[in-house]
């Protein structure tokens, strides 16, 4: 008796975690590449709030402005407060020694 009852246990056990396993809902983020409007201002906000200590090594500020559509003149002016050319890498505006002394280290990216 007590063997069938663990049996019937485990068994139950395991169809359950299959049930959890199944999955769910698939949720949509909304993402629209194709709203200039939307992505200009994720650009600002970015610029304006995360690239004190964020870089974006890997996007040169002309790339930006071509996916963007703006032009150079709006990038440097709006967007740039490191006082780097129009083709150089969006790079960290803090200095290293700064953030070590603020925050313990420099971001990792």
């Amino acid at each position: 008796m007590i063997s069938r009852l663990a049996v019937f246990a485990g068994g139950l056990m395991l169809s359950l975690s299959v049930a959890a396993a199944e999955g769910g809902a698939t949720l949509q983020a909304g993402n629209d590449l194709s709203d200039r409007a939307s992505l200009q201002r994720g650009a600002q906000l970015y610029m304006n709030n995360c690239s004190s200590c964020h870089s974006l090594k890997y996007l040169r500020y002309s790339r930006m402005a071509e996916d963007l559509g703006l032009g150079e003149e709006e990038v440097m002016k709006n967007l740039n407060f490191t006082g780097a050319k129009f083709g150089e890498q969006i790079q960290v505006s803090m200095p290293h020694d700064a953030a070590t002394k603020w925050f313990g280290k420099m971001p990792p990216d």
